[in-house]
């Protein structure tokens, strides 16, 4: 099977540590393993498969430009998008194994669109695919589940820059942007 992994960083937190252990494991049970990060702030030698989508200072502000410098609003991140239907399709992937796709890495859309082209299994390892922009509640009351109309903690990782309005919007279209997509 061909399986790739997709996550925002190589080896830096908890999410990375898991997606890395999944994909040395599955290695080594003779699967074609690949994966995908939007950057490596350790500039580490990368594994075979590894690919890093920002890997320098000019790609990482090529990508906080087009993604509105990590403000979290993008819905599409084109050339993440680009990049990886174009790998799917030159290394037949089967599976899409996705864990953090946050901060300026896929859009919400993107990652619904990804999943119309080939199964996707995703990993939450925090709440950012439930709420307006929070990876972890914080103390929050709930408001998540309504929408995060009065929410103090905008600028929590990862941001929202651009106010609360935006926070409510950004939930709905988690909301409703996946109720079509193809994700286990």
């Amino acid at each position: 099977m061909n399986i790739l992994y997709l996550n925002t960083t190589f080896q830096c937190g908890g999410a990375e540590k898991v997606t890395s252990q999944i994909f040395q494991g599955m290695h080594a049970r003779g699967h074609e393993v690949y994966q995908i990060v939007s950057y490596d702030t350790r500039h580490s030698v990368l594994p075979e498969g590894v690919h890093v989508l920002y890997d320098s200072f000019f790609m990482r502000m090529f990508n906080r430009l087009i993604s509105g410098n990590r403000s979290n609003t993008s819905l599409h991140i084109s050339y993440s998008r680009q990049y990886i239907l174009h790998f799917l399709k030159k290394h037949k992937i089967d599976l899409i194994h996705l864990h953090n796709p946050h901060d300026s890495f896929l859009g919400i859309e993107d990652i619904a669109d990804l999943s119309r082209v080939c199964p996707v299994v995703w990993t939450l390892h925090d709440f950012w695919a439930m709420t307006g922009h929070c990876t972890y509640p914080h103390g929050c009351d709930d408001r998540w589940k309504s929408g995060c109309n009065t929410c103090e903690r905008l600028g929590n990782y990862p941001a929202v820059l651009l106010g609360i309005a935006l926070a409510s919007v950004i939930m709905s279209i988690v909301s409703y942007g996946l109720l079509g997509a193809l994700i286990h």
